[in-house]
């Protein structure tokens, strides 16, 4: 008896069949929808509204090109707003809301734990122009620094004669922790921290882990994600955006157990 057939014989004893690969119908791997920031989004500002939450005052680090406080503003339009972004030549992008809104202001600084002036680094992509690059690493792969002013939120803040922020988003590329630290009298007042992490991205010292631990550290447990990145072919969970709430605050008071 062929090695074959007795193969086929001692597998069929204990039920199984000895197929061959080639004749197996081959079937395509199946898209999965993930779900758009838009949609994550717009799914807790809804949530924020069902409870009747009205922040008065918004504070949008890293705003970049405004996207975000564009889409903040067609749920809370009465609110008071402050953009921080280092990029300054990005101000073009939101100068219409500047101009109709007297309630928007803009700074062109960097935020981080201590104010001083530090080496910003210009990449291909603007929304990942960072300070978190090093002299050398930036001239190793050649990329252009420039000096930008850096201030704190504790500082900034109380300058700016707005209500204390109800809703502080915070996106610095990698350096969130650190713009956190610089924003430490307002933890136990400000009702919602937004703030990015990293998950599969490796470079970023902000980690899911680390800043769930030190949110919950200073008070507030995590409520919501409200965006998933996956930026590469293979989609890997890149970053997130997390939402927290302050214990015991407002919103995590009228979340109840249905």
């Amino acid at each position: 008896m062929k090695i074959k057939k007795k193969i086929k014989l001692l597998l069929k004893r204990f039920g199984y069949n000895l197929t061959k690969i080639s004749s197996i119908s081959q079937s395509p791997i199946e898209s999965v929808h993930i779900d758009d920031k838009s949609s994550l989004l717009s799914n807790f500002y809804n949530n924020l509204k069902k409870i009747n939450f009205q922040p008065k005052h918004i504070v949008d680090i890293g705003a970049n090109h405004g996207t975000w406080t564009r889409d903040a503003l067609k749920y809370f339009p009465d609110a008071y707003y402050t953009l921080v972004e280092p990029q300054n030549w990005l101000k073009e992008s939101f100068q219409d809301i500047l101009d109709s809104n007297s309630k928007i202001r803009f700074y062109p600084f960097g935020a981080g734990k201590e104010k001083g002036s530090f080496l910003f680094t210009i990449v291909d992509r603007d929304d990942s122009c960072s300070f978190r690059y090093t002299k050398e690493e930036a001239e190793t792969a050649g990329l252009q620094q420039i000096e930008i002013p850096v201030i704190t939120l504790n500082e900034l803040l109380i300058e700016g004669n707005f209500p204390i922020p109800d809703i502080i988003k915070i996106d610095a590329e990698g350096l969130d922790i650190e713009v956190l630290q610089g924003a430490s009298d307002y933890f136990g007042k400000t009702e919602i921290f937004m703030v990015e992490a990293g998950v599969v991205n490796k470079s970023f010292d902000n980690s899911f882990l680390k800043l769930i631990n030190f949110m919950d550290e200073n008070g507030y447990r995590l409520f919501e994600i409200t965006d998933l990145n996956r930026p590469f072919d293979l989609k890997v969970l890149w970053l997130v955006e997390l939402v927290f709430v302050k214990k015991n605050g407002f919103v995590d008071s009228q979340i109840v157990a249905q």
